[in-house]
């Protein structure tokens, strides 16, 4: 079973991965300018998305229910 600083390793592993996507994803409009706006919610969502995996696994570690794994994308 993995212990709560396994857990947050993980989440800042997912965190960090998420951020640094940043460097290859840009979308660009007409102008050919990136629009920041889309680049900023998908980061911001999958950063929560994995967040919230992780706080419902030590959630439910600190409860003792059964551990779900983590989500695979």
């Amino acid at each position: 079973m993995a212990t709560k600083r396994q857990d947050s390793e993980k989440l800042m592993s997912a965190l960090t991965k998420v951020y640094g996507m940043a460097d290859n994803f840009i979308v660009y409009k007409e102008g050919g300018r990136p629009d920041e706006a889309a680049i900023y919610y998908r980061l911001l969502k999958s950063a929560v998305e994995e967040t919230q995996a992780v706080l419902e696994r030590l959630e439910r570690a600190e409860r003792g229910d059964n551990i779900i794994p983590f989500r695979r994308k």
